[in-house]
């Protein structure tokens, strides 16, 4: 009978690029054109892992619009306000 094995969730920071457990990373989701963090990490949709460093350099290259895979650039001033809560 083969061993069991655990397996451990690593994400990758869309800024830096650097691999890191989910609990360190920031979950990030677009409601409506909005960005929101996703506090549990269990809002439906696609999510996108930033380190807390790395925020206001996500925002600077659009860097959401693209790991999101939206059309449009999310409202600046609701990613300011998720950057504070």
């Amino acid at each position: 009978m083969a061993a069991a094995v655990s397996i451990n969730s690593i994400r990758t920071c869309i800024t830096c690029r650097k691999q890191s457990s989910p609990t360190t990373l920031i979950r990030v989701v677009c409601i409506d054109g909005a960005l929101v963090r996703d506090y549990k990490k269990s809002l439906p949709g696609r999510g996108a892992w930033v380190h807390h460093n790395c925020l206001a350099t996500a925002m600077s290259r659009n860097a959401f619009k693209h790991a999101l895979k939206l059309t449009e650039t999310p409202n600046e001033l609701d990613a300011k306000d998720m950057k504070l809560k």
